[in-house]
């Protein structure tokens, strides 16, 4: 593939769904603190140049940057089908596809650059699937000074995000309840306010829970649909408009710097009601508050045990 420089890291599939009739969306500035002048188009955001070149000259440095162009090209139709009306039914193949996504996209974002550092220095080769193998007999060395100096390559770590930190944190085995966990949810279509993105969107209740998807997890697909999973089996009937506020104030106190939408208004008013909350509480509690307004008026399915 021609070498690119723009290298999403919410791909543009994603980012589409937040655009207004145009294509285009107002993009807020969190480090200035202000909306920016003008619309622009999802290939405008949500980048770093050459965030995954590689170096390495005995490989081409489009590699990765390819792989996730072919990822981005296999989840369009998921997208597709999540906006799609009427809203569709979810079936496996979407479950298994939604899980790997968030895995994926969690990796992939400058927000888990510290975690996946954190992460790197306490792992070893073995955890990560790798050996370290003689060229000429195929034999398994023990060279642990080695396996550290190859964890601390920059083009090992950008490598690693794609695909196997996913596949090495994340439990992405479908299981039996799976199918009444996941839910989406639409706002009216007229209301093209809700929702935004941001470059940090997925919400956790907690972290380390959701690697197993023993959290509830949000995060919006477009301005007026956002994907919501429960790990007990209790989705809201309906949403409180509340609640959908809510994710978007969560979304955007979670960005490091951009956040997008297709309605300026809107996103100045997320922001400053953002400014509110966090004068009042913490992260954790925020997404509490979250998680508590979409457990009412819930209806029970068979979920995992999941003990106290």
């Amino acid at each position: 593939m021609a070498e690119s420089w723009r290298h999403h890291y919410v791909p543009q599939f994603h980012l589409k769904g937040f655009t207004d009739s145009d294509g285009m969306f107002y993009v807020y500035d969190k480090t200035r603190r202000k909306l920016k002048r003008g619309r622009y188009s999802p290939k405008s955001h949500f980048f770093e140049p050459r965030r995954n070149t590689l170096r390495n000259p005995s490989i081409s440095p489009t590699l990765l940057e390819g792989f996730y162009a072919e990822y981005d090209q296999t989840c369009v139709r998921l997208f597709e089908r999540l906006r799609s009306d009427p809203k569709p039914d979810i079936d496996l193949r979407m479950i298994q596809d939604l899980k790997m996504y968030v895995s994926m996209l969690f990796w992939r974002i400058p927000a888990s650059d510290t975690v996946l550092d954190e992460l790197l220095s306490r792992v070893s080769f073995k955890e990560l699937g790798f050996r370290l193998k003689a060229h000429d007999s195929d034999e398994v060395i023990d060279w642990p000074e080695l396996e550290q100096r190859v964890l601390a390559d920059a083009d090992f770590r950008k490598a690693v995000r794609f695909l196997i930190i996913p596949l090495a944190t994340f439990d992405l085995l479908i299981q039996e309840y799976d199918q009444t966990n996941w839910a989406i949810y639409r706002a009216a279509t007229d209301k093209t306010n809700l929702h935004i993105c941001s470059d940090n969107p997925l919400v956790f209740l907690s972290r380390e829970q959701g690697y197993r998807f023993l959290s509830p997890i949000a995060f919006p697909v477009s301005s007026n649909c956002f994907v919501y999973y429960t790990p007990d089996g209790r989705r809201p009937r309906v949403i409180d408009p509340d609640a959908r506020i809510e994710l978007d104030c969560l979304v955007f106190r979670q960005a490091i710097q951009y956040v997008c939408g297709p309605n300026a208004d809107y996103i100045q008013s997320i922001a400053e009601l953002t400014s509110l909350h966090e004068k009042r509480h913490n992260l954790e509690e925020h997404k509490k508050y979250l998680f508590s307004l979409l457990s009412v008026q819930t209806t029970q399915y068979p979920g995992p045990d999941l003990g106290e």
